[in-house]
């Protein structure tokens, strides 16, 4: 017999799925006051009342044994009348609540009201009781439930629940004996992959995370992923998420699942993407989520119980699929690609659906489940600058001025919760005025500012619910959604965050900044049997694994890069500075080396800037000398995907006379992810070290570790993220081991420490000289013995 062991909330979680999907608005910052509330109740109870009495049910049903354990709120008993109480708080006005209205909060207590029969003889009164967390004024609502309509009602949840578990049993059978038989899908190891399929599958073994650094062209992807999916068969978890932040990321790990399925591979995989993209409605005036206002949610459970199994048929269930699937049946896409989430063994989607507070997966991740994923980080250097955005949040005041605009005097709670926040602002404003600046730095937040968050958007959601579809509901929407993330975090701040208020004019804000996300990254990867963090940028190793909040034990492999040394030239121009106040002296030398490099060897470069400014200088000085066969092409801001895909056709264009160049910041789009093998790409200018731009936000993370690190702010702040963003726009050039290129590297910081440090070993050789001013001379030499000869660009 299989057992299953769950608590009564992620048991509800699972099988409590009926009708249509509900326009949900529930503040995710509850915790402290439901806390404080149920806390306030129950110091009121009469003395013999008995406070989180543990309950735990065996049900039998086949070959399963599901155990549930759980804890009642409150428990009475009065002669023969047993009250069994379920505690749960409100913002909102006492008598406007509906204690019909939340299907989990009565699903909880039917629960409780059986479990509690099961216990104790006489009369069982099941009642619900809110509390509002500032006033704790309460309202009891007694529930006439015979027992046996409780007992009814679970068994009927929890056949269903089994009924699924004995389906993925089934299916399990079937992919483990594919796993067991999987050979590696090539006769040969790439040089490194061996070192890589061997350190992922001791760090699975004694569950603990693991760093690797591996070049571009080892095959990385395939080496962490093959392992990990062999291990699904004994090593404790149920599921892999492989996570990227990118569509590169995506594509590799669909071609490394082609060709295992090529070798026999049985496993059901999801590609989830985001909302917004899998959305049929997206861009439709007023297209909002919930039954009534979707007809995508209504009677979703029910369309959705049909079209599961021949789902899960298929195996591969990409977003293109399922996105058809909903247009046909008239199903949320998006929500159907969640259900099948909990039937499939492999999941590649974004890091946020792990790392995200706002957006986590809360049916796997949620505190008190079972741990049972592994965690796949591709290109995990990424991680780090998206975690600061996902735990940062922006309160303005221009929001607050929407709301009462919106709302007007005809909702008391939502006006009395706005001058609750608005006084804040109003606080602040005299502190500006006092120091007479426009930046007014905070050490706390004041105490009462979350509760008053809180309540104005339970406020609003009980607006929301009750207000007719229209531009009106959509703008009050969108103020609910860029408040619930200050919310969140204002409730959970750390020593970590910067707190600061900005005076601009008509444009005045509250900013919660991470500055560091270990803890909060650490509290996500506690929800991982382990965690495989991989990238070709991923030293020092001490820097990442301390800023990811990896756990105590977490094992490093750095590996050199399989491509022959002769073939790839690093080279540094020396005496150019590309500081900022230097940019306008040497924007003609800059100039100059680029036009030399691409005239030794004719093909295809790109240039990388720090910034656009900067770029655009260079251009027009460029265009002045520009070869009559080399065409230059520039990157600008906002590019839309069929411009961006354009840009790299351009760039990378072979055949004929003509060369071509690329101009393009360092860090963005096509500074990493972007796959240019063989002539498609021949070099990389590098300019300056790619230091992030100056700014509060990075000074503030500098200050930060300044005071944590002994001094070491401008390292963690600027440097190994230059750095970083230096090695990824230099990959660009090398992708296979046949490819042959030049990196040339502009600026003599490039000399001086820590950068050069934070280079890559390989980079330097006993052979030739790292930085020389006869550059192009070496630049020839490196062609002529590696290359067929090649015209030169004519003269500008």
């Amino acid at each position: 017999m299989q057992t299953i062991e769950l608590g009564v909330r992620e048991f509800l979680d699972l099988a409590l799925k009926a009708g249509g999907l509900s326009a949900e608005f529930q503040p995710l910052a509850r915790a402290a006051a439901g806390m404080a509330a149920h806390v306030g109740a129950t110091a009121r109870r009469p003395e013999h009342y008995q406070c989180e009495v543990a309950v735990r049910h065996v049900f039998t049903w086949q070959r399963f044994c599901l155990i549930l354990r759980g804890r009642i709120d409150g428990v009475q008993i009065d002669g023969d009348t047993v009250t069994v109480e379920e505690i749960k708080s409100t913002y909102l006005p006492l008598a406007s609540v509906d204690p019909l209205g939340n299907a989990y909060h009565l699903a909880q207590l039917r629960l409780y009201h059986y479990f509690a029969a099961l216990r104790y003889a006489g009369r069982i009164i099941p009642v619900l009781t809110y509390v509002h967390p500032t006033t704790l004024e309460e309202r009891a609502c007694p529930m006439a439930w015979e027992v046996d309509e409780s007992r009814l009602f679970f068994e009927a949840l929890a056949v269903r629940l089994l009924r699924g578990e004995a389906a993925k049993a089934s299916w399990r059978l079937t992919r483990d004996a594919s796993l067991r038989m999987l050979p590696f899908p090539f006769t040969n190891l790439r040089p490194g992959q061996a070192e890589l399929v061997g350190t992922v599958e001791q760090a699975i073994d004694h569950h603990r995370d693991a760093l690797l650094e591996a070049a571009t062209g080892i095959g990385k992807t395939m080496a962490v992923l093959y392992p990990a999916l062999r291990k699904l068969t004994s090593a404790g978890y149920r599921r892999v998420f492989f996570l990227t932040a990118k569509t590169a990321g995506v594509e590799a790990a669909r071609n490394a699942l082609e060709a295992l399925r090529a070798s026999g591979l049985r496993l059901r995989v999801l590609y989830l993407q985001a909302k917004s993209r899998m959305c049929p409605r997206a861009g439709e005036e007023h297209a909002e989520c919930g039954e009534g206002y979707c007809p995508y949610a209504d009677d979703f459970f029910t369309k959705v119980e049909r079209l599961i199994p021949a789902l899960l048929d298929e195996e591969e269930l990409p977003a293109e699929r399922l996105y058809a699937i909903g247009e046909r049946e008239q199903v949320c896409p998006f929500e159907l690609a969640l259900e099948l989430s909990l039937s499939v063994d492999l999941i590649v989607c974004d890091y946020n659906y792990a790392f995200d507070p706002r957006v986590y997966l809360r049916r796997f991740f949620s505190p008190g489940l079972a741990i049972d994923s592994l965690f796949l980080v591709d290109e995990a250097h990424n991680l780090l600058p998206r975690s600061r955005e996902m735990n940062s949040a922006i309160l303005q005041e221009e929001t607050l001025r929407t709301i009462a605009e919106l709302c007007g005097d005809a909702h008391a709670g939502v006006c009395a919760a706005l001058v609750a926040v608005h006084a804040h602002f109003a606080h602040w404003d005299r502190a500006l005025e006092d120091e007479g600046g426009t930046l007014l730095r905070l050490d706390v937040l004041p105490a009462e500012l979350t509760a008053n968050l809180e309540a104005l958007l339970e406020c609003l959601a009980d607006v929301l619910v009750h207000l007719p579809r229209g531009k009106q509901r959509t703008r009050l929407l969108d103020c609910f959604f860029a408040l619930t993330p200050v919310a969140r975090i204002a409730s959970d701040l750390g020593p970590e965050y910067a707190l600061y208020v900005d005076a601009a004019p008509r444009a005045r804000l509250l900013r919660l900044l991470c500055r560091h996300p270990a803890r909060v990254l650490h509290r996500r990867l506690e929800r991982s049997v382990a965690a495989i963090f991989f990238s070709a940028t991923l030293t020092p190793f001490s820097y990442y694994r301390d800023l990811f909040g990896a756990r105590e034990g977490a094992s490093t492999l750095a590996l050199p890069s399989p491509f022959p040394r002769a073939r790839r030239l690093y080279l540094h121009v020396p005496e150019v500075s590309t500081k900022f106040a230097a940019r306008a002296a040497t924007r003609p030398t800059v100039a100059r080396v680029i036009h030399t490099a691409v005239r030794v060897r004719h093909g295809n470069y790109l240039a990388f800037f720090p910034s656009y400014a900067y770029l655009s200088t260079v251009w027009a000085e460029l265009m002045m000398d520009r070869p009559t066969n080399l065409a230059i092409h520039v990157q600008k801001p906002g590019m839309t995907l069929e411009q961006q895909a354009e840009f790299l056709h351009q760039v990378s264009a072979v055949g004929g006379e003509r060369a071509n160049l690329g101009l393009a910041v360092m860090g963005g789009i096509f500074g990493e992810a972007v796959d240019l093998p063989g002539e498609r790409l021949v070099g990389a200018i590098i300019i300056g070290p790619g230091l992030p731009a100056v700014g509060i936000e990075q000074e503030l993370i500098g200050e930060y570790f300044d005071e944590e690190r002994h001094g070491a702010g401008s390292y963690y702040a600027y440097q190994v993220p230059g750095i970083t963003r230096v090695i990824q726009a230099a990959g660009r050039v090398f992708r296979t081991p046949e490819d042959k290129g030049v990196v040339l590297l502009i600026d003599d910081r490039f000399l001086e420490e820590p950068y050069q440090s934070l280079l890559p070993a390989d980079w330097f050789s006993s052979e030739q000289e790292f930085s020389t001013p006869h550059y192009a001379e070496v630049l020839a030499r490196f062609w002529a013995e590696i290359d067929e000869p090649f015209p030169g660009l004519s003269p500008g």
